[in-house]
């Protein structure tokens, strides 16, 4: 994202649905793609949020009222987690219990100098893909 992105203006989330879940199933171009999914993420999240103060979803709940586009998103949400390894995500979340605690500890020290770099086929990656904010 360069620092130009926060000039840009923002998506109107409900033609962005329109533009690319309708009838003409035009998300099919970004198959498997995360930049569809990122600029739907940027559509709903706010450009200067207040700690505290709620985000409201309504707007994408009313959206996915209609079948259609609830299925297309579904399906194009499919093709993006498809191949995705999600245990990863889940044991990096704790140590190990039966890991070695100086291991582990040298391994959170290099990981505060050298961060890890999740592979590309990790949900990891995706997620830090799609909600990346540069602060």
């Amino acid at each position: 994202m360069s620092w130009l992105a926060k000039f840009r203006p923002k998506q109107n989330l409900e033609h962005l649905f329109k533009k690319y879940f309708s009838q003409d199933q035009a998300w099919e171009a970004y198959k498997g793609n995360v930049a569809l999914l990122v600029k739907v993420v940027d559509a709903i999240r706010p450009r200067n949020y207040k700690h505290g103060k709620p985000v409201s979803i309504q707007s994408l709940l009313d959206i996915l009222s209609d079948e259609r586009i609830l299925s297309a998103f579904r399906n194009y949400l499919l093709t993006i987690f498809k191949h995705k390894r999600f245990y990863s995500i889940l044991t990096d979340a704790d140590i190990i219990k039966d890991a070695s605690f100086f291991h582990e500890l040298k391994q959170r020290i290099i990981a505060k100098f050298i961060p890890n770099q999740p592979d590309e086929d990790a949900l990891e990656y995706l997620l830090a893909q799609v909600f990346f904010s540069r602060k």
